[in-house]
């Protein structure tokens, strides 16, 4: 609250009693913001030559922050981010240095070699307000006059060392060191050799009685384009349209992403205008992952469904099958969707839909399929 900003958490239940304890009667709200991609950054080291500091944030007499200097000082070093000075960091807490610094350097196993002026207890003390940062090796001097409380702890190495006064430890043996506490709980490495996954390419074609097609054929739109269009409908509650459109824009496609608006019945109609239209100019149909109806088996399915179950979203369906040869594709609960409006499509049978549920005998079969699209 001496923040000013809205408290960073998830949901926990507030209904429950405990002996002689009721919980009162309470709202709490969570605030979403966003932020450039630009101007976030991850915490594992970057790059050999660069630069470990650490920036401290002064303290009262209850080893609590001053609010209104640490507000001053992250509002310097978010700057110092923006201005790409600062590559990585870290927000120390219990084990002070030696625990952010050892994760900053697990992601990439970079070394470390630490200034002679830092002690043992610098390296292990706990601290609660400050950030451990990499600055990028020619920006040094602007973090230096920047104003803030900097102490140097060394600097990145491609050693693949932690060398602190005469010890120097092996990376990989922290990294050991690190995860096998937990390895007997959570196995991260087993005994058995997996089988190796078939490499073949399946031909769906032949079941849906487009035309016959051998096994194991390769098989080549009939209709090629220079830039193929992909529809991706947006419903309450997917996500993962942006990495899509992102991963398609890529490669080369064109991207076209359409909300279906559901507030009200003109919403509906309207959206199911612009679905047609979108589909009518697309290639590929292109079904994102999420959240929508629920999670539950067939949760997000049976929204996605539903709406492609409109004669005019049906029918144009289709023809971007049937005669212009297109694709649909789903990932996630959107691979549920994609199955759903492809079988109602090809079938044109409403009642015999299929779908997916829960594997109640504990037995799952899973098959690695090459999809080649040209």
């Amino acid at each position: 609250m001496k923040l000013g900003l809205a408290s960073i958490g998830g949901k926990d239940s507030m209904s429950g009693s405990f002996n002689d304890i009721d919980v009162p009667p309470t709202l709490v709200s969570f605030a979403v913001d966003t932020g450039n991609a630009n101007d976030i950054i991850s915490p594992e080291l970057k790059k050999a030559g660069n630069v470990l500091v650490k920036f401290n944030i002064e303290e009262n007499e209850y080893r609590l922050p001053v609010f209104e200097k640490l507000i001053e000082d992250y509002n310097k070093i978010t700057n110092l981010i923006h201005k790409k000075c600062i590559v990585s960091a870290y927000a120390l807490g219990r084990y002070g240095v030696s625990e952010a610094v050892s994760k900053m350097a697990f992601g990439n196993k970079l070394g470390v070699k630490f200034d002679e002026s830092i002690t043992e207890r610098d390296y292990f003390k706990p601290d609660f307000s400050g950030i451990l940062a990499e600055v990028s090796a020619g920006s040094l001097d602007e973090v230096m006059k920047s104003g803030l409380n900097v102490t140097l702890l060394g600097e990145v190495t491609d050693s693949g060392k932690f060398q602190f006064a005469n010890t120097s430890i092996d990376i990989e043996e922290m990294l050991n060191s690190w995860q096998e506490r937990l390895e007997k709980v959570y196995p991260t490495k087993t005994e058995e050799k997996a089988a190796k996954p078939e490499e073949n390419i399946y031909d769906v074609r032949k079941e849906a009685g487009f035309a016959p097609a051998s096994e194991n054929k390769l098989y080549v739109a009939k209709n090629k384009v220079a830039r193929p269009k992909v529809f991706i409908p947006v419903f309450p509650g997917t996500n993962c349209e942006y990495d899509l459109t992102k991963a398609f824009t890529k490669a080369g496609a064109q991207v076209e992403t359409v909300v279906f608006k559901n507030l009200n019945a003109e919403n509906i109609k309207d959206s199911v205008e612009e679905y047609v239209r979108a589909i009518k100019n697309s290639q590929i149909i292109m079904f994102p992952g999420g959240f929508s109806a629920g999670d539950e088996p067939d949760g997000s399915a049976k929204f996605i469904a539903s709406v492609f179950r409109n004669p005019q979203i049906a029918e144009e369906t289709n023809r971007l099958l049937k005669e212009r040869d297109g694709l649909i594709l789903g990932i996630c609960n959107g691979f549920s969707g994609s199955y759903q409006t492809w079988t109602c499509a090809i079938r044109r049978n409403h009642r015999d839909k299929g779908g997916f549920s829960n594997s109640y005998n504990q037995q799952d079969r899973q098959t690695y399929i090459s999809v080649c699209i040209h």
